[in-house]
């Protein structure tokens, strides 16, 4: 064969075993692979190859499996190095022997050329270079030098001496280059904002400051935004923009000259839109920071957050950044997204995500504001508002519409009535603003047609979108003097978690529930640790539900206050006037109302209930509101009123007729002036009146020998009549069986002598006695009665005398007692001797008489006979019963003073 030029050595990346193209001639064995990375370029084994064919003009590499899947992706290349040797034996056939032995003798000389060409060499007319003759030991971390004459050797100082002197150089130049930077930046720090402007900057230069009045300094550079960032110009015509897309402050576009005076918001709102203009660009997802130095800003307008959120910081501190709004009806910011065109449109769909606003103060200080809010978010999702305190405004923070996830935390709303004065246009009276309120949370109007997700009521009109998902936390809300009419007031919301915090002072309502329409969402809401204190401004109601907007059949509910307290409405704690379902409170506390602390009267009131709560001190103004109850009944369905204490007001708990269903039980009802429950003539059927504990009641009222329990008495002392033959369980006359529940139960304690009759009496009425015969109570004596609904009849389960005082008997003397049952059990025992006691179960009908012993003293013995003073034995006590009499006979030698008491709770079916 003939030999061509050499070609440039053929490389790959691996990828599978090849085959890899050898690119020119070879001899048997002289083709090598080598594989070279960072880790370096060892050969591979021939193992780990084949060639084909093993010798030729060109042919193939092809790796094994094994050898393709360690080393993929790393570069092959193929080598040749062909064997020198003498290959021709003899004379015979002697041009083809001849030729390949010039192959090879011309491939050998190509290969030690490639090698050459990549060695250390010097032109072969500058002379042959001196053998470098050390060893390996005496050239590690060496560097290769020449001598005066040109010979090679190794440099006294070593490699990584040469490399820390390089390093430390390289430090010591970016310091100097440090230090020559502050030196221009100090040199180019202007001492006011004019100063910087009627400058002209040289070209190197592309950071300078400028001091602030109040001793702050602001950092440009050159401007790289275009019109966004045209912040300073300087008098070379240069525009410098803010350094720092995280440290952006009005003050870079406008000198705060005179605080509180200079009108800053065209500056505040240019540091706005700048910092939007860094959504998407990798620097902030949702814009940049502006950050108000500590210092009192003016704004004559409102300022717009309008794409993807921006985040807006006052300075450390307590209030240190004061905003003051001299606007009477633009917002101080409003958060609002734009469409396309960046106009303001409130029919967007759009949705701002992100940002919030911290550690701001802001004033309202214009007078008699009716419009607007301090803060007002619209269409916002997982918006922050952190640390601000908002004055004096219409409303201080307002959502309205907003997305998902918008929060309201550590912030203070208040409103003290200072700028509220008479104004002939807007405020002729000079009294609240009408609307007026601390935070709001609403709904937001679409103008176009049906936008999705919108609402419209069911007579027509406008549509709206809910306010979706606020949550309020640690949020205090006060108002005082006109301030504001409510603290809270709500018209639409698709979930609103209120936690901890404070509410008072406004002269409506702490909470003012008023749905917009009667297809708007306004539901689950909840409520948690929260307190409305009307009383330091004289508001009307804590929580009231009304139909102020017609609303009607609004789909209102899933409203939940839990461990709430209300202290101090001027009219009523808790109102619900209109359509609430599924509305509880829990636990908590309401006091010091001057009418009622429950008012529910509302036919679409359903599903309420009032639980575990403590009501105090109902009705204090009863000259304007005269026996007003604590909890009033009018109108509602499945409400419960469960496990509450009630104590102190004129009544306690007042149902009309009126009520579709209610359920009161397990209250507990005291110190009420009037009466503790007021029931209605008629009472609905659906009314249940459960077990409740009351105060107990010296006067029962009466008719004849009919007696009306109240419906949750228990226990009661009886007096005035000579007989008792009916219970009815409902006040004025009227029996129902709401109030005479099977299994309720009643005592009666005797205050004066008088009669139990049994039904089977002649004069008898709806009281079965034991026995079947009627029983003349004594002062002190009690009877226990169990209602049994099957029968409509008031059962005996159980009677007692109690420690009826015995007349000091004298010796051989005895004493009888009528007995109040024929069968039971007697306790006997003498004052003053502690022998003479006896426990006994005992029959005391005629001809049935029997004694059984339990325990007795030393000195007593039982008998059934007619004792006389001399009957029994001598220095002993007889105790006998004998039809329906007790006999006491003492014998002991001196007076004894008994006493007794019998009950019949232990007695036999």
């Amino acid at each position: 064969m003939t030999v061509d030029v050499l070609p440039a050595l053929a490389t790959y990346t691996v990828s599978g075993t090849g085959p890899y193209a050898i690119g020119h001639e070879y001899t048997e064995g002289a083709i090598f692979v080598r594989i070279t990375s960072a880790a370096g370029a060892p050969r591979l084994d021939p193992a780990d190859y084949t060639v084909d064919p093993v010798s030729g003009g060109d042919g193939n590499v092809t790796l094994t499996s094994g050898a393709a899947t360690t080393y993929d992706g790393e570069t092959l290349v193929i080598e040749r190095e062909t064997s020198v040797q003498q290959g021709w034996t003899g004379l015979g056939a002697r041009g083809t022997a001849a030729e390949a032995q010039m192959d090879r003798t011309i491939m050998a000389v190509q290969e030690l050329r490639r090698e050459l060409s990549g060695a250390l060499r010097l032109p072969v007319d500058l002379g042959a270079l001196e053998t470098l003759r050390l060893s390996a030991e005496d050239r590690a971390d060496g560097i290769l030098v020449f001598d005066g004459d040109g010979a090679p050797g190794v440099s006294d100082v070593s490699l990584t001496a040469v490399l820390e002197a390089s390093t430390e150089a390289q430090e010591a130049r970016d310091d100097a280059v440090a230090l020559l930077d502050a030196a221009v930046a100090k040199q180019t720090a202007f001492e006011d904002r004019a100063e910087a402007e009627a400058a002209h900057i040289a070209s190197p230069v592309n950071c300078i400051r400028v001091k602030t009045p109040s001793g702050g300094v602001l950092d440009y550079v050159r401007n790289t935004r275009g019109a966004v960032g045209q912040a300073l110009q300087t008098a070379d015509g240069q525009w410098w923009m803010p350094a720092a897309p995280w440290m952006v402050t009005p003050n870079h576009w406008l000198e705060n000259a005179s605080q509180g005076l200079t009108d800053m918001q065209p500056a505040s709102q240019a540091a706005v839109d700048f910092a939007e203009d860094f959504v998407g660009t990798g620097v902030y997802v949702s814009g940049g920071r502006v950050q108000y130095l500590a210092e009192r800003y003016r704004h004559s307008d409102e300022v717009l957050v309008r794409d993807m959120g921006v985040y807006i910081y006052g300075a450390a501190g307590d209030a240190a950044t004061r905003i003051d709004n001299d606007n009477q009806t633009a917002c101080t910011f409003r958060v609002v997204p734009a469409d396309p065109t960046g106009a303001v449109a409130p029919t967007t769909d759009d949705m701002i995500e992100g940002g919030g606003i911290n550690g701001l103060a802001m004033w309202m200080t214009a007078d008699n504001p009716w419009a607007g809010a301090h803060i007002y978010v619209d269409r916002a999702a997982r918006f922050q508002i952190q640390n601000v305190s908002a004055w004096n405004h219409y409303v201080q923070f307002h959502f309205a519409g907003v997305g998902e996830n918008c929060t309201l935390e550590f912030c203070n709303a208040s409103a003290t009535g200072s700028n509220i004065v008479v104004d002939a246009t807007h405020n002729p009276t000079g009294g609240v603003i009408p609307g007026s309120a601390l935070i709001k949370v609403t709904a937001r109007e679409v103008v176009q047609t049906h936008q999705s997700g919108a609402y419209q009521a069911s007579g027509g009109g406008a549509w709206y979108t809910e306010c979706n998902t606020v949550g309020i936390f640690q949020v205090n809300a006060v108002a005082s003097g006109n301030g504001a009419e409510d603290c809270y007031y709500f018209d639409s919301f698709d979930g609103v978690e209120i936690v901890g915090g404070h509410s008072n002072g406004a002269t409506h309502a702490c909470f003012h529930f008023a749905p917009l329409h009667d297809a708007m969402p306004f539901t689950s809401f909840k409520a948690v640790g929260h307190h409305c204190d009307p009383k330091p401004g004289n508001t009307d109601y804590g929580v009231i539900f009304t139909d102020t907007n017609g609303a009607g059949g609004s789909t209102a509910g899933d409203i939940d206050f839990t461990g709430c307290g209300i202290s101090g409405a001027q009219v009523s704690s808790l109102v619900i006037n209109m359509q609430c379902r599924r509305f509880s409170w829990l636990g908590g506390y309401m006091k010091g109302a001057n009418k009622s602390h429950v008012v529910i009267n509302s036919d679409d009131a359903d599903f309420v209930e009032i639980a575990h709560c403590d009501l105090f001190n109902a009705n204090l103004d009863t000259g304007t509101y005269a026996n007003a109850p604590a909890v009033h009944l009018v109108r509602g369905a499945n409400v419960k009123i469960v496990s509450n204490t009630l104590n102190g007001g004129t009544t306690g708990i007042e149902v009309e007729s009126t009520m579709t269903s209610a359920k009161v039980k397990d209250n507990q009802v005291t110190g009420m002036s009037g009466i503790d429950f007021l029931l209605p003539t008629s009472l609905p059927a659906n009314v249940n009146i459960g077990p409740n504990e009351v105060s107990s009641s010296a006067s029962i009222a009466q008719a004849g020998s009919t007696v009306d329990l109240h419906p949750g008495l228990e226990v009661f002392t009886f007096t005035g009549v000579a007989a008792v033959a009916t219970i009815r369980a409902a006040q004025f006359g009227v029996t129902n069986s709401n109030c005479s529940w099977d299994g309720r139960q009643v005592e009666i304690i005797a205050g004066a002598s008088f009669t139990i009759r049994d039904e089977s009496d002649p004069s008898g009425g709806n009281i079965q006695l034991s026995g079947g015969r009627n029983w003349a109570m004594l002062a002190g004596d009690r009877l226990r009665l169990e209602y049994d609904g099957s029968a409509s009849l008031w059962k005996e389960i159980g009677r007692h005398r109690i420690d009826v005082a015995a007349t000091f008997i004298a010796d051989d003397a005895v004493t009888t007692y009528a007995l109040p049952q024929d069968e039971g059990f007697i306790r006997v025992y003498a004052e003053n001797n502690a022998n003479v006691w006896a426990l006994f179960h005992y029959r005391a009908d005629s001809g049935n008489e029997a004694t059984g012993e339990i325990g007795k003293g030393s000195a007593v013995t039982l008998s059934t006979a007619v004792l006389a003073g001399a009957t029994g034995a001598d220095a002993a006590v007889t105790i006998s019963v004998n039809d329906g009499t007790l006999y006491i006979e003492n014998r002991m030698g001196g007076t004894l003073g008994f006493r007794f008491d019998a009950s019949n709770a232990l007695r036999a079916a």
